[in-house]
């Protein structure tokens, strides 16, 4: 347990406007919002436009190899799904993920509007609202997807499941950390609320329609208005 990457040990880092990082290195100066900078080069022959593509190329292939590990950590996770091209098709959940990893990308750039707009877009054709603020691990899936919301601070770690319904959210109305921290391999029932700067454990298990205001132990089951332990 001592082993797993925890998202909790980031979470009380400041509002945005303050905590913002630049983007991995593989995006380049493609989004940097130099204009001009795929043209710089140590030796003045314009090399760093050979250099940007590379960058292009690394980040295109990295996107495929996201959506290659959604489609088979869904394809285990539900059992309904008949392969591999259904899933790729007629999941929203999935389709949201992966649109709010290209916003993401956006909001630390500074685009701030514009990622607004296309999650606002994404939200009208899935039911899914993730605000291009949040950050989200690797293989994290929505089931059905339709109502699910995830506010600006939230933090997910990486192979958590969630259904429809499901809501991310604040509990103050102050520029601040003020999501849930969700850590790895967490599973969150239908319609179960999370509310306020709280962290759900590694492992955890949130009941459906459940309501959760306080952090979670890890590997640990609640349930329940206000939710508590289920042993």
């Amino acid at each position: 347990m001592h082993n797993r990457r925890s998202v909790g040990h980031e979470r009380h880092r400041p509002h945005r406007a303050h905590r913002r990082e630049p983007l991995p290195s593989r995006c380049g100066p493609v989004l940097s919002g130099r204009p001009g900078s795929h043209l710089d080069s140590d030796d003045g022959r314009g090399s760093g436009f050979g250099d940007t593509r590379r960058d292009t190329l690394e980040s295109e292939r990295s996107m495929i190899g996201r959506i290659r590990e959604d489609l088979r950590a869904m394809s285990e996770r539900d059992p309904a799904a008949t392969g591999w091209l259904e899933v790729l098709l007629c999941y929203p959940g999935l389709h949201a993920v992966w649109a709010h990893l290209l916003f993401h990308r956006l909001w630390n750039a500074g685009f701030e509007l514009p990622a607004r707009l296309c999650s606002h877009v994404v939200r009208l054709l899935t039911g899914v609202e993730i605000h291009p603020g949040a950050s989200i691990g690797r293989r994290v899936t929505i089931d059905h997807g339709m109502g699910v919301v995830i506010g600006e601070t939230a933090e997910i770690g990486d192979d958590v499941h969630m259904y429809h319904g499901v809501t991310l959210g604040g509990s103050v109305n102050e520029p601040v950390k003020r999501h849930p921290t969700v850590e790895d391999g967490v599973h969150i029932g239908a319609h179960a609320t999370l509310l306020g700067d709280i962290t759900v454990g590694a492992d955890a298990a949130v009941g459906a329609g459940s309501v959760v205001t306080d952090d979670v132990e890890p590997g640990t089951t609640v349930a329940g208005i206000p939710a508590e332990r289920v042993e």
